[in-house]
């Protein structure tokens, strides 16, 4: 019987689902007070004075950049290699984004080209923390300070990781968070900002009480839909759904496959910056408990795989010198994604194509390679890790894809 690892999972354990299930049939009558339980917690991981829950990550970003009050046509830093969010909402923002170099083996900005590209019209820099480990926040910050700029960080995959023993998330003025299916740390939707800067926490309290509640049908919708991505990707539920139609719709058109779950760029509401619902911040405050266990176990599936396909010349997201990550995907280089997914779902390995976008810097990163995640999710079994070790081995022994 052929083995079925899905590409990422829904950590959810039978307390959470139970919650979940209380959430849909009695709401909590006081969700701010859940709230307040949650934003206290999460700060305090962080070791940050403040959180804020809020509806989604991308409105996070953007109350922020609108707190800090910048000048408009200001410029804002961006990684030239990130998710289309982050530039989308600078421009809405009425700001420019200048896109700054990544190192092609990190991913993460590269401090030692930034300076270039700042100047005295830069306003801020953003931090994108990849795939589960902390970008070089430190040294972007010490760059920010020198020309006054503000630093934002967006630790959204890597919630978890630290860098020199600071959580990704504790640099800066202030972070934007995302906790929708497939992070670390999910709330099935919804967001957070994270600051240590008390004015900026009262101006973005102001700008939330003035923003309306996520209606109880959206967060009954969000809930429903994360139990079901839950059901579709356990280990009974993926090779009972999923599993066969992926499998043959990834051998008939891998690119199309990949292609279903693209997420399109859209504008944020400026007025749907409202409070984080209590049904949701239940169930990050759930998840908040299990996340350092859970990340423990994405580590050491990742690390094992790293390990035992190191004498391949697979090139794997390179690890940057004091983080501790948590591989919230494992990022591998290959130059043809397609043909290399299509050959390891045949074997039961379900992976996913990039879903960040290169918007600057094209040709050196053309020539690295194109970016695909291979499961590690703490879901897997030891069996799971040992079959993507040896399914990954065989096609790479086949030259398929690299």
């Amino acid at each position: 019987m052929l083995r079925a690892v899905a590409r990422h999972n829904i950590n959810l354990d039978r307390e959470e689902r139970r919650r979940i299930l209380a959430c849909l049939l009695f709401p909590p009558e006081d969700g701010e007070a859940a709230l307040r339980r949650f934003e206290d917690a999460f700060a305090a991981y962080h070791g940050r004075r403040f959180a804020i829950g809020a509806p989604s990550g991308r409105l996070a970003l953007y109350a922020i950049l609108n707190a800090l009050k910048l000048p408009p046509g200001a410029e804002v830093a961006v990684p030239a290699y990130s998710f289309h969010t982050l530039p989308a909402v600078v421009r809405q923002c009425g700001l420019r984004p200048v896109f700054v170099p990544c190192d092609t083996e990190t991913y993460a900005p590269d401090p030692e080209r930034l300076p270039a590209f700042l100047s005295e019209r830069t306003a801020a820099v953003i931090v994108e923390h990849p795939f589960g480990q902390a970008a070089p926040a430190d040294d972007i910050e010490r760059l920010a300070r020198k020309i006054g700029a503000h630093l934002i960080e967006d630790p959204s995959q890597s919630i978890g990781a630290d860098l020199h023993g600071r959580k990704a998330g504790a640099f800066g003025r202030a972070a934007c968070v995302s906790m929708v299916h497939g992070k670390n740390l999910t709330a099935f939707g919804g967001g957070a900002v994270l600051t240590d800067d008390e004015d900026l926490y009262a101006e973005l309290l102001r700008l939330r009480l003035a923003g309306p509640r996520m209606p109880r049908e959206t967060v009954k919708k969000a809930l429903l839909g994360g139990l079901a991505n839950w059901a579709a990707t356990s280990p009974a539920g993926y090779r009972l759904g999923p599993f066969w139609p992926f499998y043959l719709w990834s051998a008939l058109d891998r690119e199309a496959l990949d292609a279903r779950f693209e997420e399109a760029p859209r504008d944020v509401d400026p007025s749907g910056f409202g409070p984080l619902s209590g049904c949701q911040a239940l169930l990050a405050a759930l998840q908040l408990d299990r996340l350092d266990e859970r990340n423990r176990r994405r580590r050491q599936n990742a690390e094992r795989i790293r390990e035992d396909l190191s004498d391949t010349g697979l090139r794997f997201q390179r690890e940057i010198p004091g983080s501790t990550g948590t591989w919230n995907a494992l990022a591998v280089r290959v130059q043809n994604p397609p043909a290399f997914q299509r050959a390891l779902m045949l074997r039961g390995v379900d992976t996913r194509a990039d879903y960040m976008t290169v918007f600057a810097f094209h040709e050196e990163w053309e020539k690295a390679g194109r970016v695909v995640y291979l499961p590690s999710h703490p879901g897997m079994t030891d069996a799971d890790v040992r079959h993507v070790i040896r399914s990954v081995r065989r096609v790479l022994e086949r030259g398929i894809g690299v």
